[in-house]
């Protein structure tokens, strides 16, 4: 679900390729909703993370294809047109994208995928620029929208290893470093208002609170 000073975006989660997979646009009460289809062909996805660029206006949609067919290549959507109509520029990326964020100084648009990494691009998906270091962000990203070279994410704890945690990165997501919560599963992430306090939600563990500097 995305939000702007008019205008609701809803992206919803099929799991069946019976019909269209696309993306509601209402006013902010939701109502007058009006459906929008990703366009012909596009079925079964699930969508995960809807994002705008506030200099453009496009908006950008994370999907994943619901029973993943071999091979597996789910779609990353641009719209130039408020949603109307999508275009796919998934390129390179590797899996489904399940959180994006756009810098609000130049539109360079990021794309977390499920475990392959940060992937970027400064040219409406053009070209993709790969992640310089996987360790990092796996299952949420925020970016501190008044320090857009700021990052946060949530890693995911797989198996029995040691790892899961929080990460921030200083330097517009070209590295990551871990600055807590080891060994938890860290699902999403927000700030205050202030920017004073990182709120960190945890799987089957609880919501944690810290100070920013």
């Amino acid at each position: 679900m995305l939000a702007t000073s008019t205008k609701l975006y809803v992206g919803l989660q099929w799991n069946t390729h019976a019909v269209p997979s696309g993306v509601f646009v209402s006013n902010l009460g939701g109502g007058l909703p009006t459906f929008h289809s990703f366009g012909a062909g596009q079925t079964g996805l699930i969508v995960w993370t809807l994002a705008r660029d506030p200099i453009s206006g496009t908006l950008y949609a994370g999907t994943e294809i619901f029973d993943h067919p071999q091979p597996y290549h789910p779609p990353f959507f641009r719209s130039t047109n408020d949603g109307v109509n999508w275009t796919n520029v998934a390129g390179i990326l590797p899996w489904h994208v399940i959180a994006a964020a756009v810098r609000p100084n130049d539109g360079f648009v990021y794309a977390l995928t499920e475990g392959a990494g940060l992937f970027g691009f400064a040219n409406q998906g053009a070209t993709w620029n790969p992640p310089t270091n996987v360790t990092g962000p796996s299952d949420s990203l925020l970016m501190d929208l008044a320090m857009p070279t700021r990052l946060f994410g949530g890693r995911q704890k797989v198996g029995g290893t040691v790892n899961g945690g929080i990460f921030i990165s200083v330097n517009a997501g070209k590295t990551f470093h871990a600055i807590g919560l080891k060994g938890v599963t860290v699902g999403g992430v927000a700030l205050n208002g202030p920017r004073t306090r990182l709120f960190a939600a945890a799987y089957a563990s609880g919501v944690y609170v810290s100070p920013v500097s």
